[in-house]
């Protein structure tokens, strides 16, 4: 039994040994990557809003090239998953929402 939790214990310290220069870049990015819109970046974000529209609507999408277009399918499929992955957490069903009242049961052991 000794033996297990020396080894559980080495195995823990060097875990964290090696996730510690990832945790600091992760944090890095996260910092400026998940931060709320601040209230002076709003006008900034309804402008790029305005001028997505207006490419939209004069077709600008037909000049990209595959890669970009292939990029933007990719960004796009992926935000569709998290949306319905999230539905389905949210569920707690594939199929769709309980008709019965507390249809859905959490047995504890």
């Amino acid at each position: 039994m000794s033996a297990l939790v020396k080894s559980v214990a080495s195995a823990t310290q060097s875990g964290i040994r090696s996730a510690g220069p990832k945790l600091s870049k992760f944090w890095r990015y996260a910092r400026v990557e998940l931060k709320p819109p601040t209230p002076a970046e709003v006008p900034q974000i309804s402008a790029e809003f305005g001028k997505l529209m207006q490419a939209a609507r004069r077709q600008n999408w037909r000049e990209l090239t595959v890669a970009q277009c292939l990029v933007s399918t990719g960004v796009a499929v992926e935000v569709a998953c998290w949306f319905f992955f999230g539905e389905i957490i949210g569920r707690r069903s594939i199929i769709g929402y309980s008709r019965v009242p507390h249809g859905f049961h959490v047995h504890s052991l």
